[in-house]
């Protein structure tokens, strides 16, 4: 696992309450981690603040997986 998913699922865990290990790259925000819109738009604004980068553009509804998000903040900070 590399320090940028190992990061995410961190913050993952500390904004939607899982543990880490419920926590996969293809685990559903939704279905398996229970999250909402607004929580995923909240666990978006720390990763940005996390990583210093900019996901404005994206819209959390958008955002299933957590494999995505994951692909989301390398392709920014590569």
């Amino acid at each position: 696992m590399t320090k940028v998913e190992e990061k995410i699922i961190s913050l993952i865990s500390e904004n939607l309450g899982a543990t880490k290990e419920e926590i996969t790259p293809k685990s559903s925000l939704r279905k398996d981690l229970g999250a909402e819109t607004l929580m995923i738009s909240d666990l978006l604004a720390k990763i940005q603040e996390t990583f210093n980068i900019d996901l404005e553009e994206i819209e959390p509804e958008k955002v299933k997986f957590v494999d995505q998000l994951i692909n989301l903040v390398t392709a920014e900070i590569e």
